[in-house]
C-alpha cells in the first residue's frame, strides 16, 4: 500500500526510471529498485512522527544507493549521489527550493 501519491513531485516516475536505467549494481541488487522502495516507505512511515519533508524523503529514497557500484563495501556510493543530484538538478530537481535540495544533499 503507497502512503503518499506519486504525483506530488513533478515527473518522479520518470526519474525512477533514469535512475533504473543507469543503475551500475544491476537487477540483482540487493540496493536496487526494490530497497529504494521499501526505503520509501519506511520514511514516510518515520516522516509521520518527525514532520521530515515529504519530497525530500521520497527523493532520498531513490537517490540515496542510484551511485553505488555493488553491494559490497561501497563507501563512497553516498559522496556520489550527492555529487549526482548537482548534475541533474537544473533537469530533474529544478523544483526544489535551496533549502530542500541541501536538505537532500546532506541526507
Amino acid at each position: 500500500m503507497k502512503i503518499f501519491s506519486k504525483n506530488k513531485i513533478p515527473n518522479y516516475q520518470k526519474l525512477k526510471n533514469h535512475l533504473i536505467e543507469q543503475f551500475a549494481a544491476g537487477d540483482d541488487s540487493i540496493h536496487n529498485v526494490d530497497h529504494w522502495d521499501r526505503v520509501e516507505q519506511n520514511g514516510l512511515l518515520i516522516s509521520k512522527d518527525n514532520g521530515a519533508n515529504i519530497k525530500v524523503v521520497r527523493l532520498f529514497a531513490i537517490l540515496h544507493d542510484c551511485r553505488r557500484f555493488n553491494d559490497g563495501h561501497d563507501r563512497e556510493h553516498g559522496y556520489r549521489s550527492a555529487d549526482y543530484l548537482i548534475e541533474i538538478r537544473n533537469e530533474w530537481l529544478a523544483y526544489l527550493t535551496d533549502e530542500e535540495f541541501q536538505l537532500l544533499e546532506y541526507a
